[in-house]
């Protein structure tokens, strides 16, 4: 029996759990407009305090933070792939909008933005200021 080592890096995609399907019923005895209350209440608000604030720029024209966050999301994306790790672990969303707002321009700058710890900047960093300053 061999010794088992653990890893910190984070599981490759056909080592993750798959999501689960959860389908819900109405409680038996429920009527119609009961049971379309219940649908409706698990529905998101369009006021949700947690949803993302729109990107304010002209109609049509991305503004210039839009298009950075997707090249960041496609160097993200291609990054994960080659790694097999879902893109969430190189970094999450809200990182991804901290980045493009506040287009930091040296390593330490990023090591300053949360969720940047020193293993991901020494193996990151120099690609994401490259893709800002670009």
């Amino acid at each position: 029996r061999g010794k088992q080592f653990l890893s910190n890096r984070p599981p490759r995609l056909d080592q993750a759990e798959k999501p689960l399907d959860i389908v819900m019923e109405a409680p038996t005895g429920m009527k119609g407009s009961e049971t379309s209350r219940l649908a409706e209440a698990e529905k998101p608000l369009e006021n949700d305090a947690m949803a993302p604030a729109p990107i304010k720029g002209s109609a049509g024209i991305k503004s210039e933070s839009t298009a950075l966050e997707e090249r960041l999301k496609a160097w993200r994306l291609q990054m994960a792939q080659e790694r097999e790790w879902h893109p969430w672990n190189i970094f999450n969303n809200k990182v991804l909008h901290v980045l493009a707002e506040k287009k930091p321009v040296s390593l330490q700058e990023l090591f300053n933005v949360d969720g940047f710890e020193e293993d991901k900047v020494e193996e990151f960093g120099t690609d994401i200021l490259k893709i800002i300053r670009d």
